[in-house]
């Protein structure tokens, strides 16, 4: 089970009207960091708004990114774009990483070992503590 400082929510502002508690801060920077560098330059497949942020993410941190496969936002993959993938990677002796986003969608597909999950965390945890306190200290009107 996850501690109360290793679970980030994250909604759309528009999603507010629906919340019984709203909290707004102008906070800490979030300070995300790698679980672990790939050593070999990569791919990266990834059905994200933004995927020159990941790219940029591990290019400064000295990761070669070979390429990026970027599909839309929330994209569903079909098998046979996913084994295509895997087969050209696999043709040119290169892993492919994918966001933990996206590992999820891939999980029913039979993946090699030319894919990779890209997984970051969290660096400065210590103020949500705080936060999931003031939480806790809420009354509830049940």
């Amino acid at each position: 089970a996850l501690s109360r400082s290793q679970t980030v929510y994250r909604d759309f502002a528009s999603q507010g009207r629906y919340a019984d508690y709203v909290f707004e801060t102008p906070g800490p920077q979030l300070n995300w960091e790698p679980e672990f560098l790939p050593a070999q330059p990569i791919w990266i497949v990834c059905g994200v708004a933004n995927p020159s942020r990941i790219k940029n993410f591990y290019e400064s941190r000295g990761v070669k990114v070979d390429r990026v496969i970027a599909f839309p936002d929330h994209h569903h993959y079909s098998e046979a774009e996913v084994k295509k993938l895997m087969s050209e990677a696999k043709a040119k002796n290169i892993k492919i990483f994918i966001t933990e986003k996206d590992a999820v969608k891939w999980k029913s597909f039979k993946l090699d070992e030319a894919v990779g999950v890209l997984k970051i965390k969290l660096r400065n945890r210590e103020w949500m503590n705080e936060v999931f306190d003031r939480i806790a200290c809420i009354p509830s009107n049940k």
